[in-house]
């Protein structure tokens, strides 16, 4: 079920403090993802979030600490860039390994949704250090970084647990 778009910007306007270098909405599928992006490695609009590929699109939260050698890794299989931060980096792994595949080669702290062809995944990093909150209403999941930003729904909402895999087509974990 399609998400709806007055209740993204709603959450996004509740934690709009978080990210005062952009904020953006876009739809995959069925997902509907919203971002509000503080820029630390790549500061220009091209690493902008939610970041779309041909492939699909990332909301990410966090840091790929080991994304200069992923990078190098994919440019030798002919992946090009056209960012310099790990956000490319990740929506690129994602892209050519898939999701379990492209985790074992992360190592950083992160919390992202990533929505394309082959499904729509919420993930948090194995140790945990970025939390990731959702609630379930029938079909739809709803998500945020912060409980506030899932607005009255807040206080129902639970925390993914650290290394979890979440897809929301099935509801399964991982």
């Amino acid at each position: 079920m399609k998400g709806n778009r007055d209740e993204v910007e709603r959450g996004l306007d509740l934690i709009a403090h978080r990210g005062p270098d952009g904020r953006g909405i876009a739809s995959s599928g069925e997902c509907l993802h919203g971002h509000v992006r503080l820029a630390l490695l790549d500061l220009s609009d091209a690493s902008a979030q939610p970041f779309r590929t041909d492939a699909g699109v990332l909301s990410f939260v966090g840091e790929v600490w080991n994304h200069a050698g992923i990078r190098e890794e994919l440019e030798k299989a002919g992946i090009g860039f056209r960012t310099s931060g790990d956000t490319e980096v990740l929506a690129r792994s994602l892209e050519r390994w898939g999701v379990p595949s492209a985790l074992e080669k992360l190592d950083g702290m992160f919390a992202f949704a990533w929505s394309c062809r082959r499904g729509d995944w919420l993930v948090r990093d194995r140790f945990g250090k970025v939390p990731l909150y959702i609630v379930r209403r029938g079909r739809t999941f709803i998500w945020s970084n912060e409980r506030r930003g899932l607005g009255p729904d807040g206080g129902k909402a639970v925390a993914l647990p650290p290394g979890t895999v979440l897809v929301l087509r099935t509801g399964r974990t991982s």
